[in-house]
């Protein structure tokens, strides 16, 4: 309870609450924000996420208030907040943490994500869904074909948070994998408006990234096989205003242009020192083969 009054309404910086609070206790409202810009600009901060990340799964009282006091003015630009906020989604697999974290008002900031994995949640799910749908970076829940309408927004939001100044975003990777493993989100899914220089997520040297961006493409190759999609049955989903096929998530991938640099890509990626890299790139050369080649300009006219 000491920690209640403590801290200030758990708000971002300069926002009414805070300023409420900064007028009744100008002291203590100070105080609190000099140490939590201490602690950001510290190595402290950058050493509490790797610890929680790496070696400990469980948050301790005095960890929740570290991350409490971080969030409380931390810039939203800032280079550590994205670290940060990974591992309060990733700590939210755990029950116990998850009344850590409401106890420290830690859940206002953070997106649902793991609470998702835990069944006891189900019901505050359906109900907070609509609404938390557009800012989602992270889900861990299977999509049944019913549900698909409402996770149909957040498309674009994760298409567009895909790649930021060129580095590749894990949490938007996540959902994207998370969204292709429900074959029937898969034609909604490639209808959306590209991402700029999209297969750059396959060129790196972060394994984290390329088994989940390999993973990716497997998984919505695997349905545009099965499912024998071509664009004539996606069209109906494109959400360019002009209705253009070559902006297109679809052309992206299975254009000319793009399922010649994919298939490159792909070869290259089967010598690839991490082996389940190697293994789910050759899979997805093997199921590319069954994906239609995209149409050329004027080949109806050929078949006439």
């Amino acid at each position: 309870m000491e920690l209640k009054k403590k801290f200030p309404p758990f708000a971002t910086a300069g926002s009414h609450l805070n300023r409420l609070y900064a007028n009744k206790h100008p002291i203590e409202f100070q105080a609190v924000l000099q140490k939590a810009a201490e602690l950001v600009g510290s190595p402290r901060l950058r050493a509490l996420i790797d610890r929680l990340y790496h070696h400990q799964k469980l948050l301790t009282d005095f960890d929740a208030k570290q991350i409490l006091s971080a969030l409380q003015c931390m810039d939203p630009t800032a280079e550590l907040l994205l670290p940060l906020l990974t591992v309060l989604s990733n700590a939210t697999a755990y029950p116990s943490n998850q009344l850590l974290k409401r106890e420290f008002r830690l859940t206002n900031r953070v997106c649902i994500a793991n609470m998702a994995v835990s069944s006891d949640n189900m019901d505050v799910m359906k109900l907070a869904l609509n609404h938390i749908v557009s800012p989602l970076t992270n889900l861990s829940i299977n999509i049944r074909k019913d549900q698909i309408q409402k996770f149909v927004p957040v498309i674009p939001h994760c298409l567009n948070r895909l790649l930021v100044r060129g580095e590749v975003n894990l949490n938007a990777l996540r959902l994207l994998v998370n969204l292709s493993c429900c074959p029937d989100m898969i034609p909604y899914l490639l209808g959306n408006k590209s991402v700029s220089g999209l297969l750059r997520i396959l060129d790196t040297d972060r394994d984290e990234v390329l088994i989940r961006a390999v993973t990716w493409i497997l998984c919505t190759t695997s349905a545009v096989g099965a499912l024998n999609l071509t664009y004539d049955r996606i069209s109906e989903h494109n959400s360019d205003p002009f209705h253009n096929p070559s902006h297109t998530l679809y052309y992206s991938i299975y254009g000319p242009k793009g399922r010649e640099e994919l298939e490159t890509q792909a070869k290259h990626l089967t010598n690839h020192s991490n082996k389940n890299v190697a293994s789910k790139s050759a899979r997805l050369l093997k199921t590319l083969a069954n994906v239609p080649l995209f149409p050329t300009a004027g080949s109806h006219l050929n078949r006439l």
